[in-house]
């Protein structure tokens, strides 16, 4: 959802409105869900059909010519800064708002933050949503591996259950690779 109303707002809006956009969609979506009693079933009914609709949503979206342009200096350290002070935030702030906003802000979307706070002033608002929208098929191999960790780390162990997580995120990587490889071929 994060990424369904930044794709959007960025489309028209300046980089202020469609981040500050964003970024309201998901915690106003993560206080919500908050609300819910959840079990494995219906977390993984809703993680389906969201991303199913969000990948539909954001399909006309992701092929924008991306505009050539140089790094700069400063976008590695900027990015390592922003995970560093939600990392701290994190820890800071834990034992004074209590679980819940502790855990809303562990699991904050912050690398896509960062990838629409450098890419949008250079390359502009169509060609960034483009970018996030291009990111959708990662995020269900990302939830893909977040559910093997759920299923997999008590009954085979720690170590196993998390060497199971991170087979199936790279076979989920390698296969969407693979995929990008034989369009681009075909086209």
């Amino acid at each position: 959802m994060f990424s369904l109303a930044y794709i959007i707002l960025a489309q028209r809006r300046g980089m202020a409105l469609s981040v500050t956009g964003a970024v309201g969609v998901w915690f106003v979506v993560a206080f919500l869900l908050r609300e819910v009693e959840w079990t494995f079933l219906s977390v993984a009914a809703v993680n389906l059909v969201t991303f199913a609709v969000c990948i539909a949503l954001t399909a006309r979206y992701r092929h924008v010519k991306m505009p050539l342009f140089g790094r700069k200096w400063y976008d590695v350290p900027v990015r390592a800064l922003m995970v560093s002070v939600l990392v701290a935030a994190v820890v800071g702030l834990s034992g004074r708002v209590g679980p819940t906003v502790t855990g809303l802000l562990a699991v904050y979307p912050i690398v896509m933050t960062s990838l629409m706070l450098i890419f949008q002033p250079r390359v502009g608002g169509p060609a960034t949503a483009a970018l996030i929208a291009n990111t959708m098929w990662g995020l269900v191999g990302f939830s893909a591996c977040m559910f093997t960790v759920h299923l997999a780390t008590v009954p085979l162990g720690t170590w196993a259950g998390l060497a199971l997580a991170l087979a199936v995120s790279m076979a989920w990587n390698l296969m969407l690779w693979l995929r990008g490889r034989i369009t681009t071929r075909a086209g």
